[in-house]
């Protein structure tokens, strides 16, 4: 079977190995949904709609209208190109290749990614509970950056539409070869996994979250 990576992916993988085996492999539980699964596309989908294609974001979202609104602002203020639910593919030489195609190895969804100059901005939103980690973003960035050559460094945003939090980072082309050098060993542990059929599993409370639960003699109870 032919591994395709991406972020959700190598959270799922480092979070528990068996898990990842039996969601993304053998795929014998159901896809996990709960309500903040559900709120959360949910959200997306309302900013998609409303910056790609000009639909009013629904009442029981308004709250999130006004950070809407500031992107388009400020997009329009600089003139710059925006693009919503960018998907963005890589070879395993992390070359730049069709999204869907035959080599894709590295997959990237970028919720926002404004262009313009040597700049490239991207904003992941974010509706659950504040929690840094840039993994996400370290991958688009390297997506990004190998993508658009012109582009110099990108700026990198979560935005915790909840919480009202901003978290920032900034990555210059010269830092593109450091990026790749930290992400590949953890996206090649997968695929050692995979060589050896060694799924390693890692009770933790997110057992109580996971589909695989009711039937994992590993799941802590």
């Amino acid at each position: 079977m032919r591994l395709i990576h991406s972020y959700s992916a190598l959270s799922l993988f480092e979070q528990c190995g068996l898990s990842y085996y039996r969601q993304r492999i053998v795929k014998d539980v159901p896809k996990p949904t709960s309500e903040y699964i559900t709120h959360g596309y949910n959200v997306h989908k309302a900013i998609e709609n409303k910056l790609k294609r000009g639909i009013a974001v629904p009442k029981e979202l308004g709250m999130y209208a006004g950070v809407i609104n500031s992107v388009e602002t400020a997009v329009a203020a600089t003139n710059r190109t925006l693009e919503v639910e960018k998907n963005i593919g890589l070879d395993k030489n992390f070359e730049p290749v069709d999204y869907w195609g035959a080599t894709v190895w590295l997959r990237a969804k970028v919720d926002i990614l404004i262009r313009g100059g040597p700049t490239a901005t991207i904003i992941d939103w974010k509706t659950g509970k504040h929690k840094t980690d840039f993994t996400q973003l370290k991958i688009a960035a390297i997506s990004v950056l190998k993508t658009y050559v012109e582009m110099q460094q990108v700026v990198l945003s979560f935005v915790w539409l909840r919480d009202k939090i901003v978290d920032k980072r900034i990555h210059k082309r010269e830092e593109l070869g450091n990026l790749i050098r930290e992400v590949s060993p953890r996206l090649e542990a997968i695929e050692y996994a995979q060589d050896t059929n060694v799924w390693t599993p890692k009770p933790s409370y997110l057992c109580n979250y996971c589909p695989c639960k009711p039937t994992c003699s590993y799941a802590l109870k």
